[in-house]
């Protein structure tokens, strides 16, 4: 039964005297209502979970701040592994959802985890884009969300709600996945209802956008993130905010199978984190990390470099609304690009290669 279930028929649990309770999730359970809801002749406790994931939820903050309820109990059981008082504890050496690269991400947090090919390799990445797993480094300045007296303490980042509508309209146009298979991630509840608003239509219907907080112990083919936090220089001392979240960053680095993309500043996360900065640090060295994302056309064997800062211009408008198929090759200079769209559209993206045009006209 659920948890407050435990606790509303406490009662009728103690007449049925089992020794063991199990709990799934424990991590995110508070620790005074787990107690609240255990029996009195329970014997073994088997907590599962896993710790260095989302942390339970409080409405009051100075609660984490001072009494520190947000550490669960198989949290404090776990920290005192070392220790004289040790509890018996067991984990999972095999992972069965990411793909092997995907799993570098989170190497400094599971240092030991390996993979299990047998059931990952049948994961096989999108052929529409150059790489299964990137960072695209953006710098759109994020926004409270609502408007006048209406604001709240939540954020938005319109740019990065363009490339993210971008990015999935390409997915879905080249056809490997359904919109299903596709969920969207970001921190903030603001953001996500700006990327709802966006992604609506019917060739969406099926896809979900959700926070990071409530997609923990789900998984998804595709999953692409909008991290928001961007800001200057000058206000870098104040933080990022729970995007400095070690648990929640874990979270959102390990919820897809075939294909993870993350559009975010980079620089601003890395001073306001380490965790961030260790991870950048990593892509980097893999060269899963740029502000150039190559995307593929399946159906004319080409690709293209989609600067991510150009979508702020009238390309992103474009990119909004239509999906480029190209059909040249680089030999000329120019890709020229027939476009399938509701709409007329012209628009120059630049590649690093200064050789290199893509026209779309």
């Amino acid at each position: 039964c659920t948890l407050t279930g435990a606790s509303i028929y406490s009662d009728l649990l103690k007449m049925v005297e089992f020794d063991v309770v199990l709990v799934e999730e424990a991590a995110e359970i508070l620790e005074p209502l787990l107690i609240a809801a255990l029996p009195s002749q329970v014997k073994q406790l088997i907590l599962i979970g896993d710790h260095k994931q989302l942390r339970p939820l409080l409405e009051v903050d100075e609660l984490r701040r001072v009494n520190r309820f947000d550490i669960s109990m198989m949290e404090g059981m776990v920290s005192m592994a070392t220790s004289s008082q040790a509890f018996p504890m067991a984990q999972l050496e095999f992972q069965n959802r990411m793909r092997p690269e995907f799993v570098e991400n989170i190497r400094t947090t599971y240092p030991d985890l390996k993979t299990n090919h047998d059931r990952v390799d049948e994961h096989l990445p999108l052929a529409c884009i150059g790489q299964s797993c990137f960072w695209a480094t953006t710098r759109h300045e994020e926004q409270l969300a609502g408007s006048g007296t209406s604001r709240s303490r939540s954020r938005t980042n319109p740019g990065e709600v363009v490339d993210v509508t971008a990015l999935v309209k390409h997915i879905l146009w080249e056809g490997e996945v359904t919109p299903e298979q596709i969920t969207v991630l970001t921190p903030y509840e603001g953001q996500r209802r700006e990327l709802s608003r966006s992604l609506r239509g019917e060739q969406m219907q099926g896809m979900l956008v959700s926070t990071v907080d409530r997609y923990q112990g789900a998984e998804n083919d595709v999953v692409i993130v909008s991290l928001v936090r961007s800001f200057g220089k000058d206000r870098l001392s104040k933080g990022i905010g729970f995007v400095a979240s070690d648990n929640r960053m874990v979270v959102l680095l390990t919820r897809a199978r075939r294909g993870f993309y993350m559009f975010g500043n980079a620089e601003v996360l890395e001073e306001g984190s380490r965790s961030w900065r260790t991870l950048a640090a990593g892509m980097r060295e893999r060269e899963t990390f740029g502000d150039v994302l190559e995307i593929r056309c399946r159906t004319h064997s080409a690709s293209c470099t989609w600067a991510s800062s150009a979508l702020t211009s009238a390309a992103g408008s474009f990119y909004a609304d239509t999906h480029v198929k190209v059909d040249a090759m680089h030999s000329t200079g120019i890709l020229r690009a027939a476009i399938r769209s509701t709409r007329s559209c012209h628009a120059v993206i630049r590649c690093r290669s200064s050789a290199v045009k893509h026209r779309v006209a």
